[in-house]
């Protein structure tokens, strides 16, 4: 009887259920679709469990995937439509980073998703429509890319009625407009060349610009200085 007791609390508390696999094939799509990872970032991600292994940047609650923290990290890449699969995603920062490309559509049909934060990168494309749908959205940041600007309504984002309301920044530190201010740049993020994947770079080779340079002749001696060498002079003087 104790047997059968210690086996079913094994069972409850002892065991627990792997990840759900469209998170860990969108996670591997997200991988795949980086062409930089300079602080190897990825470096650890390794198996099929990335609640379990503890993966690097990806928190998980319940065995699900719940925030992607992988800003200032100086990816390069593109974000992946799979990446609308994470449907219990409540944080999205990728901010700071290199990554190109437009952003996924799958990404706005996240239900649970609170912050996405994509400033400071490359991003191209405009926001559609569908940005509205985002009913738990907290904090919209995706100012310094390449974004197009577009008409949009802030107040038709489910957040501004709250008190207080979400915060929405578009384009640098402003809040959304309906038009595109012309005197705000866009500030693109400069491309990056670290290497990839993770690895140090080899070593240069040897040139002829890059070789060590023989040591300088060393001077000549110098010249003794000649000396001078006064002779006393005897003065005759004769008997007169």
């Amino acid at each position: 009887m104790l047997a059968v007791l210690l086996l079913l609390l094994k069972f409850l508390f002892g065991s627990r259920a792997a990840s759900i696999p469209e998170e860990v094939s969108a996670l591997r799509d997200f991988q795949a679709a980086l062409t930089a990872d300079p602080t190897c970032m990825t470096g650890n991600w390794n198996g099929d469990d990335p609640c379990e292994y503890g993966w690097d940047g990806v928190v998980c609650l319940d065995d699900s995937v719940i925030s992607l923290e992988f800003g200032e990290r100086q990816l390069e890449g593109t974000l992946p439509d799979s990446i609308g699969d994470l449907l219990n995603l409540q944080l999205l920062r990728v901010s700071h980073n290199n990554f190109t490309g437009t952003i996924p559509n799958t990404l706005y049909q996240i239900p649970a998703l609170k912050f996405m934060w994509l400033q400071d990168n490359q991003l191209t494309g405009t926001l559609p429509p569908s940005i509205y749908e985002i009913e738990n959205l907290m904090e919209l940041r995706v100012y310094s890319n390449d974004l197009i600007c577009g008409n949009f309504d802030e107040k038709r984002f489910p957040c501004m009625a709250l008190d207080p309301p979400c915060v929405i920044e578009y384009i640098n530190d402003t809040m959304l407009h309906d038009a595109c201010p012309e005197d705000l740049p866009l500030d693109p993020v400069p491309a990056r060349t670290e290497p990839f994947p993770c690895a140090p770079p080899p070593p240069p080779p040897l040139s002829a610009a890059t070789a060590p340079s023989p040591p300088p002749p060393l001077p000549p001696p110098p010249e003794p200085t000649p000396t001078s060498s006064t002779t006393p002079t005897s003065t005759a003087t004769s008997a007169t």
